[in-house]
């Protein structure tokens, strides 16, 4: 009787540790999406002068911008149309970026627009284009909503390139960029943003030109940065923020 006992209790004690591993190893991995995102029927872009602007059409239902886009929304597909919706219900908010706590500056040149949304870009999702100057030279900030379109459990520890698998794996990324020839390196690095918010970014570097793509995952946000390498530097990243209007 007694040696059952402790049979039964050592039993116990292994389940309970196995149970406690799976416990850490699901806290530790972020869960996978659920694949490819469909290609839209169509798409458009639609195009803004401010933040102020983009901010009305998308979340301000007395906009005549925003009824614009949501006549216009059923051939895009339906990750913009969730995004469109998320926005109307107040589930998500614009995310502006900034640099030392201000908004950073938008290109403001002849015959080119400030803010561009695409209904369908990079890996069939919907991204806001921010056409930003910093040191008199253009940055590009794009922002897609992720989490507009999926519930990212472990949202903390995703990074971009593990994202990138479940919802484009045939894109670039570290582990195939040699088959692309645009690219001549693309990598992983720990990056720190303003108040010590650290990342892990992409980075993507061409081999004809000397700008980079650096690209992360942020507070259910993918972000990509495409500007001069030279502009990239430790001092910017610490100056660099999200905010939401």
């Amino acid at each position: 009787m007694k040696k059952a006992i402790i049979y039964i209790l050592t039993l116990c004690i292994l389940f309970s540790v196995l149970c406690s591993c799976n416990h850490s190893n699901q806290e530790d991995t972020p869960s996978k999406l659920s694949g490819v995102i469909e290609t839209p029927p169509d798409q458009q872009s639609y195009h803004f002068n401010s933040y102020q602007e983009v901010a009305e059409a998308l979340t301000q239902k007395k906009s005549s911008k925003y009824s614009i886009l949501r006549k216009e929304q059923d051939d895009y597909g339906t990750a913009y149309q969730n995004t469109l919706t998320k926005f109307g219900n107040g589930d998500i908010k614009v995310a502006i970026p900034q640099v030392d706590e201000n908004e950073m500056l938008l290109q403001n040149k002849d015959g080119y627009a400030n803010i561009t949304l695409m209904t369908s870009e990079l890996y069939n999702l919907p991204w806001l284009w921010y056409h930003c100057v910093v040191n008199n030279q253009k940055v590009d900030v794009r922002i897609s909503y992720l989490d507009a379109i999926y519930n990212v459990e472990s949202s903390q520890k995703a990074t971009y390139a593990q994202i990138l698998k479940s919802i484009a794996p045939d894109a670039p990324s570290p582990e195939n960029y040699q088959k692309y020839e645009s690219y001549k390196a693309i990598y992983e690095k720990n990056i720190v943003l303003k108040d010590g918010v650290s990342v892990t970014a992409m980075i993507s570097e061409l081999k004809d030109r000397s700008k980079v793509y650096v690209m992360f995952y942020y507070d259910g946000l993918l972000i990509s940065l495409y500007g001069d390498c030279e502009l990239f530097t430790e001092s910017f990243w610490k100056s660099f923020s999200i905010v939401y209007n």
